[in-house]
C-alpha cells in the first residue's frame, strides 16, 4: 500500500515537473530542480532539496506570449487575370503571311495553351471588328476585301471580362480583279483591259463617220470585188 501511494506521489510530481516545463516564465527562471531516485530506481523530481538529490539545470526556457482577442479574418486568394492560362496565339494564318482567296473566304485557327475552361470563351478581332466568338478555337472569315488585315484573340471569362489576349496577327489577302476577269461568252464589243478599243480606220473622224456596210455584208460575206 505504501509503494503505491509513493508511486501516486512520484507521478504526481513528475506531472508538476511537466506542467512547470511546459508554463514556463518567470517562476521556471527563478525555481531549481532537484532530481532523486525512489527505492524501485525511478526519477522523482522536486523543487526542494532531498537526501541525495541533485540540482538539475534546466536553462532559459523559451516562452511564446500568446496573442489576446485575435481576430480570424478570411482573405481571398488574389489571382492574376490570366493565373489558368499560359498562352493564346493565332496559328493560321501566320504573320505577314499572303493568302490568295478570290472569293475572300479564310480560316482562322488560335491555340490556347492550356486548354479551354468550359466557362471561358474566345473572341476574334478582325481590323479591331469582333467578327467570331464561342467555345471552338477555329473560325472561317468569308468574303474579306482584299489588301492587308490585322487579326488578335481574347480570352474571356463568363462575366464577359478578358483574361487574357493574343498579339496581333498581319496578313495580306490577294483576290481577282473583276477589271480583268474574261468569263466565258463575254460580248467582244465589251471593252476592257483584255479587250481594248480598236483604232478608227483611215480617213474615218466625227465629221465623217463609216458607211455602213451594205447589205447582206457580214465578216463572213465580204463584198465582192467590182468586175474587171
Amino acid at each position: 500500500m505504501k509503494t503505491r501511494k509513493h508511486s501516486i506521489f512520484t507521478n504526481m510530481r513528475t506531472l508538476l515537473y511537466c506542467v512547470l516545463l511546459l508554463s514556463g516564465g518567470q517562476l521556471m527562471a527563478e525555481t531549481s530542480i532537484y532530481r532523486s531516485y525512489d527505492a524501485d530506481g525511478n526519477p522523482v523530481f522536486s523543487d526542494e532539496p532531498s537526501v541525495g538529490s541533485e540540482s538539475i539545470d534546466v536553462g532559459d526556457v523559451q516562452t511564446v506570449p500568446a496573442e489576446t482577442n485575435a481576430k480570424f479574418e478570411y482573405t481571398k486568394r488574389e489571382t492574376s487575370k490570366s493565373g489558368w492560362y499560359s498562352g493564346l496565339m493565332i496559328t493560321s494564318p501566320g504573320n505577314d503571311e499572303a493568302i490568295r482567296a478570290n472569293a475572300g473566304d479564310i480560316s482562322v485557327e488560335v491555340k490556347v495553351e492550356p486548354r479551354l475552361r468550359k466557362q471561358d470563351r474566345v473572341k476574334l478581332y478582325l481590323d479591331s471588328q469582333l467578327v467570331g466568338e464561342g467555345s471552338e478555337t477555329s473560325f472561317t472569315l468569308t468574303e474579306l476585301d482584299r489588301g492587308t488585315h490585322r487579326l488578335y484573340a481574347s480570352v474571356i471569362d463568363d462575366e464577359g471580362e478578358e483574361l487574357l489576349r493574343s498579339s496581333a496577327v498581319t496578313f495580306h489577302l490577294q483576290r481577282e480583279s473583276v477589271l480583268i476577269d474574261s468569263p466565258q461568252g463575254q460580248d467582244p464589243n465589251t471593252v476592257s483591259p483584255l479587250n481594248p478599243p480598236k483604232p478608227p480606220a483611215p480617213g474615218v473622224s466625227p465629221t465623217n463617220p463609216p458607211k455602213p456596210p451594205a447589205p447582206g455584208v457580214s465578216p463572213t460575206n465580204p463584198p465582192k470585188p467590182p468586175a474587171p
